[in-house]
């Protein structure tokens, strides 16, 4: 049975090894197929966004702990509700969208720095040194998200359904946490200022 499984630091996407601290919970839904999940990121995709700008040279933080430091405990349970359907869709970026890959986690940055209040970046350099709601944030990426899907003309309500776009999202948002693309990485942090990547 699926609530036996654990997983812990096995899970490798096209970025490199990461760890991970969550234990999988009774599975009674239907999981996202593949094809599923690549009709969202298509319709996600926007061709107009700049290139990525990712730093590997700091490991990310554990899923639990970043969730936690980022006061988003809330999305531990959402993310592990989600968990097999995060590593499909780490397995779809990276061999169906591999030259997409690094447009579609931009733009999610975009939206998240869009998210972020004011106060939680440094006046003088622009960083983003606290989040102080996480969760707040993480909702309203995932409202965003779900209507950019819903208003693009592409959209088919019979082939992708609300509840289907919704665990697309929370999927998408949680693999975005797990590579240190949106959030603070507790990991990182230079003088007196974090970083997300």
């Amino acid at each position: 049975m699926m609530n036996d499984i654990k997983i812990d630091q096995k899970r490798i996407n096209a970025k490199g090894n990461f760890t991970q601290n969550i234990n999988i919970g009774t599975a009674d839904t239907q999981l996202l197929e593949k094809t599923q999940i690549y009709d969202c990121l298509k319709l996600f995709l926007d061709d107009d966004v700049p290139k990525d700008n990712t730093d590997t040279s700091v490991p990310p933080a554990k899923l639990n702990s970043k969730l936690i430091f980022n006061h988003a405990i809330k999305f531990i349970n959402i993310f592990k509700n989600h968990y097999l359907d995060i590593v499909t869709l780490s397995n779809v970026i990276e061999t169906d969208f591999s030259n997409d890959g690094n447009l579609i986690i931009s733009d999610l940055r975009d939206q998240f720095f869009d998210m972020v209040p004011e106060e939680d970046y440094n006046p003088n350099t622009g960083e983003i040194i606290s989040i102080n709601n996480g969760y707040d944030i993480l909702k309203k990426l995932h409202e965003n998200i779900c209507m950019r899907i819903y208003k693009d003309p592409r959209f088919d309500s019979k082939n992708l359904t609300i509840e289907i776009v919704s665990k697309f999202v929370y999927a998408f948002l949680g693999y975005g946490v797990e590579i240190c693309q949106i959030l603070l990485n507790p990991n990182k942090l230079s003088g007196e200022s974090n970083d997300i990547s």
